[in-house]
């Protein structure tokens, strides 16, 4: 059997735990509040985990964030995701052509779709990019202010 995981909380800490799992509205950090709590009871990380349907893994990673951050901690953090391999001409570019109706650049559609801005932009911007590096481009959050189909 697994050995607890030594993480023993002060009554100010314990409390301050307690109070985010009872008013926060995330699932996300209402579960690993309770991840803490109940490693503060002394069980260990596969009894944590069958508890709160996770892995092991991922109750030890939730608990040395905690340990390393503090309560603040518990907040689910977003990945930053890979860096963007286009240029910025090609972005602004991107950008620009989104909003435009494709016939107006000799598109011949109605629509843009991410396989005529794929084929679009690179002879726009005279940038040679791999169709993984423009899919990356094309779906970023910010690059575009219509869905493409």
């Amino acid at each position: 059997m697994t050995a607890p995981i030594q993480l023993r909380l002060d009554q100010a800490t314990r409390t301050a735990v307690s109070e985010r799992y009872e008013h926060t509205r995330g699932a996300v950090e209402r579960t690993n509040c309770q991840i803490v709590l109940l490693a503060d009871e002394g069980r260990n990380a596969p009894e944590i985990a069958w508890l709160v349907r996770r892995g092991p893994h991922q109750v030890r990673k939730v608990l040395h964030r905690f340990q390393i951050e503090g309560p603040a901690g518990m907040a689910p953090h977003k990945s930053p995701g890979r860096a963007l391999e286009v240029t910025s001409e090609w972005l602004a570019e991107l950008r620009r052509v989104i909003d435009l109706d494709p016939r107006s650049v000799d598109v011949p559609s109605a629509v843009w779709t991410t396989r005529l801005l794929s084929a679009y932009l690179p002879h726009s911007t005279a940038t040679s990019t791999s169709p993984a590096q423009r899919s990356s481009g094309i779906g970023a959050p910010d690059s575009a202010s219509k869905r493409c189909r």
